[in-house]
């Protein structure tokens, strides 16, 4: 990591979405618990807001984002979604995954630790929105 990382920044979700998230997340606690939990532990700490009351940059259910993990400095674009919706091939990626758990409710140019193979790294939201 390039510099020391704060606290956990402070997250914004949708009331409807946190209803979604948390079923989801409760579904899948006995198949995938760390994910599950870690998704949990996630939107139980977010302010939740009205949907006319999310802005725009901030990362919610079915919108693009484009994020940078600082340890490789790969930038890649993906929509998280429910984890039936999810799609590789189309850069759709569920939120019961360390990268869809960590983004879920970021605004930009927020950071976020997360967790790969064991190892915890540090993903950058550059930009939420249609991306060209």
């Amino acid at each position: 990591m390039s510099r020391a990382l704060r606290p956990a920044p402070p997250l914004l979700i949708e009331r409807g979405q946190y209803e979604r998230l948390r079923a989801v997340a409760l579904a899948a606690l006995d198949a995938l618990p760390e994910l599950a939990g870690t998704l949990l532990d996630e939107i139980e700490r977010a302010t939740l807001v009205g949907a006319d009351a999310l802005p725009a940059d901030v990362v919610a259910l079915g919108r693009a984002v484009r994020y940078q993990d600082e340890a490789s400095g790969a930038i890649r674009s993906v929509r998280v979604v429910l984890p039936h919706e999810a799609d590789p091939a189309t850069q759709r990626i569920s939120v019961l995954t360390p990268v869809g758990a960590a983004l879920i409710g970021l605004r930009e140019a927020q950071r976020m630790p997360w967790t790969l193979n064991g190892e915890t790294r540090v993903l950058s939201v550059l930009r939420v929105g249609e991306l060209s």
